[in-house]
């Protein structure tokens, strides 16, 4: 099987404008030993999943995805910048929601565990996909 490239749409100096650098290292350390190349690479897997998942969302939607940068005499257009910051936000949260944190249960407000949200996240995003709310580029 060939390697698949995954396009991103924004970079981890784009996740820091938006929720700050101390913020965003903080969120992409799960562990004392973790080293900045550790941290940059979760950063760059962050980046990754979430521009997929936005590939999911805007392919229900009809778009053709990945999303091309529109270039006008040599200079990128504002078009991809909503999608630049949407990428770089998502990441972001990526990286928060994954750090040992107490999440809430939308419909009980009871608090949940580490791994019960991340099951519940992930049984959600397969039922978007079975139910065809995201339609994914798998050939």
């Amino acid at each position: 099987m060939a390697d698949t490239v995954i396009t991103t749409y924004c970079s981890q100096d784009d996740v820091e404008q938006v929720f700050g650098a101390v913020n965003v290292q903080k969120w992409a350390t799960l562990d004392s030993s973790d080293t900045s190349t550790t941290r940059a690479e979760r950063i760059t897997l962050a980046i990754e999943i979430t521009a997929q998942e936005m590939d999911d969302w805007l392919r229900s939607a009809h778009y053709t995805v990945p999303i091309k940068k529109n270039v006008v005499k040599g200079a990128e257009t504002l078009a991809i910048h909503p999608i630049r910051f949407l990428n770089a936000r998502l990441a972001g949260i990526f990286l928060h929601d994954n750090v040992l944190v107490q999440n809430v249960d939308p419909k009980t407000g009871q608090p949940l565990d580490e791994v019960t949200f991340a099951r519940n996240s992930a049984k959600e995003y397969l039922n978007d996909i079975t139910t065809g709310k995201r339609k994914l580029d798998i050939g």
